[in-house]
């Protein structure tokens, strides 16, 4: 029997992580993007973000631009945060009337780049054709963080259509 203790990063120090990846372009594809909201509370808390998504290419979305409004509570990362679209949106009980994102599964070790990559792909159909979100998180692979290959082989087939108008 070996002991595994995982090292418990602080609140703080998670969410600036966060913040330089947001500053960075933490998603690698473009799709999702976070940083935080000058405009509510103290940037010193590190509580109030906001976040966007480009809509996928689907008849209800059809590439659109959405906001979103993240706040990281006192219990972050323990705690998912709470997201809200700006934008309205309809997808059905994952989205309440208040546009509160609602029935996404979360644990400590996901960002808020995986919780918006979740999002977007429940918008695109690819969970809730399944019945259920709980594959809508990431999983683990090795050391690499991926999502499903429907995710990843629609996002290639996204990258290269853009790559091909863009000469």
């Amino acid at each position: 029997h070996t002991l595994e203790m995982a090292a418990v990063v602080p609140r703080n120090f998670r969410l600036l992580e966060e913040l330089e990846e947001g500053e960075k372009g933490g998603d690698p594809n473009g799709f999702v993007s976070w940083g935080l909201d000058s405009a509510q509370g103290d940037p010193i808390a590190l509580e109030w973000w906001t976040g966007s998504i480009v809509g996928p290419n689907t008849p209800a979305h059809g590439d659109r631009f959405y906001q979103l409004s993240i706040h990281c509570g006192p219990d972050y990362p323990r705690a998912a945060p709470e997201v809200r679209f700006v934008n309205r949106v309809n997808l059905g009980r994952y989205v309440a009337a208040d546009g509160r994102v609602q029935h996404l599964e979360w644990n400590q070790s996901m960002k808020m780049r995986d919780y918006l990559t979740a999002v977007r792909a429940l918008m695109a159909g690819e969970f809730a054709t399944r019945g259920s979100l709980a594959r809508a998180r990431p999983t683990e692979s090795g050391s690499k963080r991926k999502f499903s290959t429907a995710t990843n082989s629609w996002l290639r087939f996204r990258l290269f259509v853009l790559a091909a108008f863009a000469d």
